[in-house]
């Protein structure tokens, strides 16, 4: 039985990050997590004549970032790395097709605490979100966590495949963890057991094919029907946008603060697949006794007074690659993704149909990013 290792997701405006060397710029695209990404401008070519750099503290074990790694020129594809006031060393991004979107660097574990690492000769890598690995003693307060598909709380039940595909979005990328779930089966399912106040689910919608996904969300017994479709009509169909990460498939912020057990169930796929990434959840109540302990198949996550405010349970791999049905994937994390610098992007079009008792609403699909998909070491 595994122990269950809690990571908590950063978005880089919560890093309190000083950044230097010269002006970094900010990027917004619909598929960075929480919508934007800040890197060095100004490091960002060849004919640059300086790099820059990042100064954090954090409490934890161990740290890791995402984003996009830079252009090939010169020496760009090295990072400088000092944490705790210890000698620098250097570190590649390990990116064998640069540019692209990925968990660029993961520090060894260190003793449990706060800790303070500089990141330099940045030379146009861009910056996304941090995980950090959680200690016995980490405050948890206001956190986000993220869960793995990999992880046993999750019981897959009927037709499910492993994948560790890259998905298509400006460039390929990798979910987090380097895999995901998927299944073109109707009645296919899954069951997360948790506890906490809220919990959103997350996956990839693939934009280049026209059909229809639908899924049924069940937490606690109460049934929420979900279509989501794919049409001419739509504007990413329409710019050719292939994959979208960080989907959001389902949300609900209203929980009490205790045990619930969310059904995931695959009804429809037209065309389309159902790919389950990642889970991420909030933290909301003071800190937790124990992060650390053994999660049998299917039990329950006791994160205690945890909002799962993002079971990011990623439905999505990145391209879903239908053939003539459908699939769903349950992806586990951020995906490699092309930096787009001046890019900004609105809300999706994508159709979709909520069920909800006998009411039925038609609204259109958000943007809502997500952690982006990280690299497993």
């Amino acid at each position: 039985m595994p122990s269950y290792q809690l990571l908590l997701m950063v978005d880089d405006p919560q890093l309190n990050a000083t950044y230097g060397g010269g002006q970094w710029g900010t990027s917004t695209y619909f598929q960075w997590y929480g919508g934007s990404i800040g890197w060095p401008i100004f490091a960002d070519s060849t004919s640059a004549t300086l790099t820059g750099f990042v100064f954090l503290s954090f409490e934890g074990i161990a740290i890791a970032f995402g984003g996009n790694t830079p252009k090939v020129f010169g020496d760009s594809q090295t990072l400088t790395v000092s944490i705790d006031g210890a000698p620098p060393y250097n570190t590649s991004y390990n990116d064998p097709t640069p540019q692209s979107y990925v968990q660029w660097y993961q520090s060894p574990i260190l003793p449990e605490g706060t800790h303070n690492i500089t990141l330099t000769h940045m030379a146009g890598t861009a910056l996304d979100y941090a995980v950090i690995s959680a200690g016995q003693n980490t405050p948890l307060t206001g956190k986000t966590v993220i869960v793995d598909n990999e992880d046993p709380s999750i019981r897959f039940t009927g037709s499910w495949t492993r994948n560790t595909d890259r998905f298509h979005s400006g460039t390929e990328g990798y979910p987090f963890h380097n895999s995901t779930h998927q299944s073109t089966t109707s009645g296919t399912s899954f069951i997360f057991r948790f506890s906490g106040t809220s919990l959103n689910v997350y996956g990839i919608l693939h934009w280049a094919d026209l059909g229809t996904l639908s899924a049924s969300y069940t937490l606690d017994g109460a049934t929420t029907a979900l279509t989501y479709s794919v049409t001419t009509s739509s504007s990413n169909y329409q710019d050719n946008t292939y994959d979208q990460h960080n989907f959001l498939l389902y949300s609900n912020s209203s929980l009490t603060a205790s045990d619930h057990t969310l059904v995931v169930k695959v009804t429809e796929c037209v065309n389309q697949t159902y790919y389950a990434e990642s889970h991420f959840t909030r933290l909301y109540q003071w800190n937790i006794a124990y992060h650390h302990h053994i999660n049998p198949r299917g039990s329950y996550i006791n994160i205690h007074e945890i909002a799962l405010t993002i079971l990011t349970i990623l439905f999505a791999r990145a391209a879903l690659e239908t053939n003539a049905g459908s699939a769903v994937l349950l992806q586990s994390g951020p995906p490699r993704v092309v930096h787009k610098s001046s890019r900004s992007r609105g809300g999706e079009t994508a159709d979709i149909s909520t069920s909800r008792g006998n009411g039925m609403e038609m609204r259109e699909a958000r943007p809502s990013v997500a952690p982006p998909a990280y690299q497993e070491l």
